[in-house]
């Protein structure tokens, strides 16, 4: 008989080799009132898979995490070789309470090296939100820690997508507002089990994640969200089918700084609208490649 011995499998964990620089590292953030059984008593934890979001308790189909896992996901099936901070917090008793200050905690936590972080909340979409968020941005940028920053929230109030606020006069140049979402694949299903928009913001996070700080997340020559199954059907957040909508009517949600995905008749794959911020359109800070160009410059 042989002997015992160590056998070895060779396998792909996702991991791959590190990307250069920092430009790619991310945080998200959501507001969940109990953490995944790998995160103990930590409320944030750097992950650079999905794996190791699955290791950590954040499983596909969990009554807690599951849209969580659905975030997670789509950052990394856009951005591969990402790093993603993710910060799990208790919801305040009162949605209106937020003060986003755990955008700082997780800065904090990464040592000042997020360059770009995602904030989801499952409750009504407030634009006087915005505000309070960039209020934490500014903070983090005098103390030379500057990020920029997804936003997405619920927005199923809005059935009529037109009635949206404009952003463009908040004054809140390192914001951003995510209300595309995945109309036929599991995004959409998400909506319907729970109730609230889902959005994009992982796929939009990881996308910024890919680009180059110069670059616009609209490119439709570089990032096609789409991998022929999820995000392949272009909806709005509030459950508006984009094949449904006129041009001028996705003009005008364009002019008011959100961004969207979509397709385009004459090619196939899924991109964003825009990359706008919550600005007036005619600032240097209008967008988030300008953004992100201007903090690695200072």
């Amino acid at each position: 008989m042989a002997q015992p011995s160590i056998s070895f499998q060779r396998g792909k964990g996702g991991l791959g080799r590190a990307l250069p620089g920092e430009d790619y590292i991310s945080s998200l953030i959501v507001y969940i009132d109990s953490l995944p059984t790998g995160f103990g008593t930590d409320n944030v934890k750097n992950v650079k898979s999905l794996e190791q979001a699955e290791d950590l308790g954040i499983v596909e189909g969990d009554a807690n995490f599951g849209v969580l896992w659905y975030h997670v996901s789509e950052y990394f099936r856009i951005q591969a070789k990402g790093s993603l901070f993710i910060g799990i917090y208790p919801k305040p008793a009162d949605p209106a309470n937020h003060t986003f200050d755990e955008v700082e905690t997780v800065q904090n936590f990464a040592e000042g090296k997020v360059r770009q972080a995602a904030i989801f909340l499952d409750v009504p979409f407030l634009s006087t939100d915005l505000a309070k968020v960039q209020t934490v941005v500014t903070r983090l940028q005098g103390a030379e820690k500057p990020l920029n920053v997804l936003f997405a929230a619920d927005i199923k109030l809005f059935a009529d997508a037109s009635t949206l606020p404009d952003l463009t006069s908040l004054l809140s140049p390192n914001v951003s507002v995510v209300i595309g979402q995945d109309g036929n694949a599991k995004g959409s299903a998400l909506y319907t089990s729970e109730g609230y928009s889902i959005t994009t913001i992982g796929a939009t996070l990881g996308t910024v994640s890919l680009s180059q700080v110069s670059e616009s997340i609209a490119w439709v020559g570089k990032f096609n969200l789409t991998n022929g199954v999820e995000l392949s059907t272009p909806f709005l957040a509030n459950g508006q089918d984009l094949k449904d909508l006129s041009k001028s009517f996705l003009d005008g949600i364009n002019d008011k700084a959100y961004i969207f995905i979509k397709n385009f008749v004459e090619g196939n794959g899924t991109f964003h609208n825009d990359s706008k911020t919550a600005e007036v359109i005619t600032s240097d800070f209008a967008t988030i490649e300008n953004n992100r160009t201007i903090d690695k410059a200072i």
